[in-house]
């Protein structure tokens, strides 16, 4: 109910001589604050520990463990443990850099779809408390990205939409090097070449530079930022999904 991303951890088995007992459930916010036991000392350390590594990972995933607790902990007891663990994400994360037209359209639609919205401008009119009254859901702050949102996770994608060449780049230049999994930016073909041969002079690798969507979207036909928004966005549920790679060349 606090919009916090959780992760349970469930001991399902137990075998030979193990301080767990099956039904014994550990939650671990993403806040760091913890509640129940899955029999405490080292069982529960590699607990916190893996439920951490999976909430990092935005992923939703459910994993299944056996632990054996000698070989495995270190431990005295002779015994093994299964754990269940269960990632329960509010949404997955993502960053959009530019509060425009697109940018909002943009937002809109991600929040529908099951993201969680960061969305940047450096434009003291661009998220004024009266427009985002017509953006519920959206974490919108004024600044530039790399002095208000470091706090977003690196496996949240980024899409650039500013009003302003200068800033689109410097936008992209940000994510890129501070390692996104995705970078999307909005523009031309020609931008696209201008803004691969910066990054290119910048000493970015090669393989980082091909990894940029740019210009972003499925190619849909569509001009409007409406519908420029809706190519980016179904881009991105792409992507999630991990069926990307089914959409090259559309």
């Amino acid at each position: 109910s606090r919009g916090v991303d959780v992760c349970i951890a469930t001991v399902v088995g137990a075998e030979g001589s193990s301080p767990s007992t099956p039904g014994q459930k550990l939650l671990l916010a993403k806040d760091g604050s913890l509640l129940g036991t899955v029999g405490g000392g080292a069982v529960e350390r590699e607990a916190v520990d893996r439920m951490k590594q999976l909430l990092d990972a935005c992923t939703s995933a459910p994993e299944m463990q056996w632990y054996a607790l000698a070989k495995d902990l270190g431990m005295a007891c002779g015994g093994r443990v299964q754990l269940l663990f269960e990632p329960l994400l509010c949404a997955t994360p993502a960053l959009l850099v530019g509060a425009g037209h697109i940018g909002a359209a943009l937002a809109t639609l991600l929040t529908r779809v099951g993201f969680r919205v960061v969305m940047t401008d450096e434009r003291p009119d661009a998220v004024t408390p009266e427009r985002l009254a017509t953006l519920p859901g959206i974490d919108a702050r004024l600044g530039a990205p790399d002095a208000v949102a470091r706090d977003v996770p690196l496996s949240a994608p980024v899409v650039v939409a500013t009003h302003d060449h200068a800033l689109d780049l410097a936008g992209v230049v940000w994510a890129v090097e501070r390692g996104h999994v995705y970078v999307g930016g909005i523009g031309s073909r020609s931008k696209s070449v201008k803004t691969r041969k910066a990054l290119e002079e910048r000493g970015v690798a090669k393989e980082t530079i091909d990894r940029l969507r740019m210009p972003v979207g499925l190619q849909l036909g569509g001009r409007t930022p409406e519908e420029i928004a809706l190519a980016v966005a179904a881009e991105l549920v792409a992507w999630r999904a991990g069926k990307l790679a089914d959409f090259a060349g559309k």
